[in-house]
């Protein structure tokens, strides 16, 4: 069998497969159970969703880990546009698909765990997915182009999905405690739409570098014309999406943080008039 399939294959299928069984594993045991110990007063639904919040909570960080510690966002590393730096791609790509695949998988398993899941957030999850379907093709099929742009495209548009930690802990807080201060929400949601906009930025300056890198290597190796393009359309709608569902992400944390400061003083008002 070692003839057939490298080490690497096998390495590559065992990793996958153990990261989709622990997202199952927490998704639908072990992040229950902890949310029935810290919460048994909520429904069913509300249950769920703070089942969604510590999943995604642990696996955004295992997957801002597997940026980070190759060196990913080293700004060394993502300036070094004549890559000249001595840190080695491979280990980084490396990186880069274990953290895509993370998410991935986290979101293929809320997807079809979540019943109640907002439109915008079905959308993100896709295109996300998209996006990382495109950039393997990219990888396999435009190593050069993958080598000098892609991966810092890849290493800036993960930004995006490993940084809302913020958000899966306002939010499981909330549901767990619902007089959670109106001022921490407000405070949670700053953070994200800081982190946003930095992070589209960012990944705005990479595509352009990314598009001008293609069409330098077309010029040199013609014929492969028609997969880049495809690749471009699908992170450029990928890209629109994502941006999209921040956006509503975004409005609706300032919106909920918003509600609360108001339910919480309108329950002073009424516990003050009821003592007169």
């Amino acid at each position: 069998m070692a003839d057939i399939i490298r080490g690497e294959e096998l390495d590559a299928f065992a990793f996958m497969l153990g990261i989709m069984m622990a997202v199952v594993l927490c998704f639908r045991i072990l992040a229950p159970k902890l949310v029935d110990r810290l919460a048994p007063h909520l429904d069913a639904e509300k249950r769920g969703k703070c089942s969604v919040y510590i999943t995604e909570l642990i696996f955004s960080s295992a997957a801002l880990l597997f940026v980070v510690i190759p060196g990913g966002w080293d700004p060394v590393w993502l300036s070094d546009v004549e890559n000249k730096a001595s840190r080695p791609l491979y280990v980084i790509s490396l990186g880069e698909l274990a953290a895509a695949w993370t998410c991935a998988a986290m979101y293929v398993v809320e997807l079809s765990g979540e019943p109640h899941m907002r439109v915008s957030l079905l959308a993100h999850h896709f295109a996300f997915c998209s996006r990382v379907l495109a950039a393997v093709v990219e990888l396999r099929l435009m190593p050069e182009l993958y080598s000098q742009a892609g991966a810092r495209m890849v290493a800036c548009w993960l930004w995006l999905p490993t940084t809302e930690q913020n958000v899966f802990a306002s939010m499981l807080a909330y549901r767990i405690n619902p007089k959670l201060s109106p001022v921490v929400m407000k405070l949670s949601a700053l953070l994200y739409m800081a982190t946003r906009i930095f992070g589209i930025i960012v990944s705005l300056v990479a595509f352009g570098f990314y598009i001008t890198t293609g069409l330098l290597v077309l010029e040199k190796r013609p014929g492969k014309e028609v997969i880049f393009a495809a690749c471009v359309g699908v992170q450029t709608i990928g890209f629109i999406v994502m941006i999209w569902a921040q956006h509503n992400s975004a409005k609706s944390q300032w919106g909920l943080a918003q509600k609360q400061q108001s339910k919480l003083k309108e329950a002073v008002e009424s516990e003050s008039s009821n003592e007169v």
